[in-house]
């Protein structure tokens, strides 16, 4: 079946935006097979490749003209997509404050007693002050567990990004809910799309991710 958004794909374009649509809307998976009439199989896989796409795909790639996403726009996402969703091998992230928007990065696993250290502001060591420097938060990604910092982050980046902190926090935890858990291979394609949801509306959500889709499926399509 043609479909300017997948090769092979065996649901029509309209079908696949329907889809998107409704993940956009924080549909769950069952609730978009049932709307869609497709199967919860189907659906589930065309939502790990959206979330791929969102893991690949920083801030301004997103806001790139459309014509623009060519050349090595894809790369990564393509060796993501050859490696997998690659969540199991991170297990903690840093939340970034970047402007008016947050940012998730994967960082080393931390000890408890060190993270403690950082978060708290005890006797910390010159990287220990580099990470509170840099990061407003972790989340302990096996632990499920989210670690703000106590006096850095209202005082270095203001009450309205402490407050969107918290916001992410509420978003990803509510994913958790929803999804009734989340696998470890997978956890961190949640956590980065709980970023993109906490810095965008779901129509800007949907319009950038539409128009991405889009242009790497024709730039897949030339290659091939």
């Amino acid at each position: 079946m043609k479909n300017k958004f997948f090769r092979r794909a065996h649901i029509s374009e309209a079908k696949f935006k329907l889809i998107l649509k409704l993940f956009c809307d924080e549909k769950t998976a069952v609730e978009i097979s049932e709307i869609t009439g497709i199967s919860r199989v189907t659906v589930n896989k065309y939502l790990g490749d959206i979330r791929k796409m969102i893991m690949t795909c920083d801030d301004e790639l997103l806001k790139q003209d459309a014509k623009a996403l060519f050349a090595d726009t894809f790369s990564q996402w393509e060796k993501s997509k050859e490696k997998g969703s690659q969540g199991d091998m991170i297990t903690m992230a840093g939340i970034e404050v970047d402007g008016n928007k947050l940012r998730v990065h994967p960082i080393d696993e931390l000890p408890h007693n060190r993270m403690l250290r950082i978060t708290q502001g005890k006797k910390r060591g010159k990287k220990e002050e580099e990470m509170a420097h840099k990061f407003c938060g972790f989340v302990d990604l096996k632990e499920r567990q989210y670690y703000k910092l106590r006096t850095v982050t209202r005082r270095k980046h203001g009450k309205e990004m402490a407050e969107n902190a918290e916001r992410f926090w509420k978003i990803f935890r509510n994913r958790i809910h929803k999804s009734k858990g989340l696998a470890s291979n997978t956890i961190y394609l949640h956590l980065k799309e709980s970023e993109l949801r906490c810095n965008y509306s779901k129509a800007e959500m949907y319009a950038m991710l539409l128009k991405v889709m889009r242009r790497r499926n024709v730039r897949i399509d030339r290659a091939a």
